[in-house]
């Protein structure tokens, strides 16, 4: 009986590198969330396109105001104001915990799996 080592094979590596990256891609995708961003400047309400990445959480976050809103406020001699980029950290930390929560089961399952199987080979009689 040997020292415990925590081993990992090819299987196991790889099936872990397809859900990181399915994970990845899923964290990655935006989405317009349902509240969007209305701010009162001056006289005149304006609108805000926004949109949101991260999964299930969201991360981060970017507005941005249509063209015509920066052209009129500087028609009327006001500075608009710049495109608004937004990191929500503990909807990041979340959404790591979640990935996390997800990927070590997979890799744990996936390599008993494998044990389970070679062990079954070993055992047979010819």
């Amino acid at each position: 009986m040997g020292r415990f080592r925590l081993q990992c094979g090819l299987w196991t590596a790889v099936v872990v590198m397809l859900v990181a990256g399915g994970m990845l891609g899923i964290n990655m995708r935006r989405y317009h969330p349902p509240i969007h961003y209305h701010a009162v400047r001056g006289p005149f309400l304006i609108c805000v396109d926004s949109f949101a990445t991260g999964w299930p959480f969201p991360a981060y976050g970017f507005r941005t105001k249509p063209d015509w809103v920066e052209k009129f406020m500087r028609w009327r001699g006001q500075v608009p104001a710049g495109d608004e980029v937004e990191w929500h950290w503990f909807g990041l930390s979340g959404d790591v915990l979640v990935a996390l929560a997800i990927i070590i089961p997979a890799g744990v399952l996936c390599e008993w799996l494998v044990r389970r199987r070679g062990a079954s080979l070993r055992n047979r009689t010819p």
